[in-house]
């Protein structure tokens, strides 16, 4: 039930800012900076704080991680939705919930779904997505010894207009219809949030009959 409620700003045809709008309800939800934000309250999120300090991890660990030497603590593992690859089907429409910087929802889109979306609470985590999705590139500060930064250059060209797209949404509240997507990944999500029950159930009633949850 979502439209465009007003376009301030776009590029082409990527709206950067703007507003979304509920024809059933009548709520409007902010884009800035390319970034849509459908939580119950996008205003009062956006005055709070949007600083990830865990930011750098996770752009390292989606798309760093065969760096040499990698950071104390990461391995060089496949990422867990690799798992999920094999069981893609061309027509499934896919969500990646709590999706962190996009990692996993790319490789999802990456091996044939017709369409994955990514959601996560994190504002500064799905705008990283979202200007890998649009440029291929995304700058990163990483620790390389005590008290030593150096910026690293995420340079993914194959990523730039990939079968996928993402917004700021809660997990344990998203704003999706119910029985509309084939398969859900919900990696690494289970132990971050306070009702890890409301979320399975959550993420069981987005799943049409059959679905796959990874």
């Amino acid at each position: 039930p979502l439209h465009w409620a007003s376009v301030a700003a776009f590029d082409g045809d990527e709206v950067l800012d703007g507003s979304l709008g509920c024809r059933r309800c009548g709520a409007t939800y902010p884009v800035e900076d390319g970034v849509a934000v459908v939580v119950r309250d996008a205003a009062g999120f956006l005055e709070g704080p949007r600083t990830d300090p865990a930011l750098s991890t996770y752009l390292w660990a989606d798309y760093l991680r065969h760096t040499d030497p990698l950071p104390i603590g990461l391995r060089p593992d496949p990422h867990p939705v690799q798992l999920l690859v094999p069981e893609i089907r061309p027509a499934w429409n896919v969500l990646d919930l709590g999706c962190g910087t996009g990692g996993s929802t790319f490789t999802v889109a990456a091996a044939g779904a017709a369409f994955a979306l990514g959601v996560d609470v994190s504002w500064e985590r799905i705008e990283a997505a979202i200007r890998l999705l649009r440029t291929g590139r995304y700058p990163v500060a990483v620790s390389t010894a005590v008290g030593h930064t150096e910026e690293v250059l995420i340079d993914r060209p194959d990523l730039r207009g990939a079968a996928c797209d993402f917004l700021v949404g809660d997990a344990v509240d998203p704003p999706l219809a119910a029985e509309s997507r084939d398969a859900l990944v919900l990696g690494m999500v289970y132990d971050t949030v306070r009702a890890p029950g409301l979320l399975l159930g959550q993420a069981g009633a987005l799943l049409r009959d059959g679905g796959l949850l990874l």
